[in-house]
């Protein structure tokens, strides 16, 4: 069944009054249409008459169904949070393990360090000595 509204069903009531006398040349049935009251016309035509057919009604929810939606958001809403839980786990551990790794690291680091600080002291006099021999060579 098609939605119209009044003004609608109006307007394609003359136009089949107009249409009936001036093509089909038949006054007799015109008339007929143009006596037909509007209800009377959309029912034949098998249209409804609303206020707004581009408004579609729409129903209001049931507290049941309003109920299971806001249990079902609920479970949701736990199950996000269980998993930013594990996910907050799984960081804390990665941190620390990385944290863990840094610090022998840098303790690995610290030591080569000290033992080439001691080393290098060793190779500077050694190349001082040998600038100054140059130096000589070259007088």
């Amino acid at each position: 069944m098609k939605s119209k509204t009044l003004t609608q069903v109006e307007a394609a009531k003359t136009r089949a009054e107009n249409f009936v006398r001036q093509v089909l040349l038949d006054d007799e049935r015109a008339d007929e249409i143009a006596e037909e009251t509007l209800e009377k016309y959309a029912e034949r035509k098998q249209i409804q008459i609303v206020n707004n057919p581009d408004k579609r009604r729409q129903t209001m929810a049931t507290k049941q169904e309003l109920e299971q939606l806001v249990d079902d958001q609920s479970a949701y809403i736990e199950e996000l949070e269980n998993e930013l839980g594990d996910l907050k786990s799984s960081v804390r551990e990665t941190l620390s393990a990385t944290k863990e790794n840094l610090e022998s690291t840098l303790e690995l680091v610290g030591e080569d360090e000290s033992e080439d600080d001691d080393s290098e002291g060793e190779d500077e006099g050694d190349s001082e000595e040998s600038d100054d021999e140059e130096a000589e060579a070259e007088e």
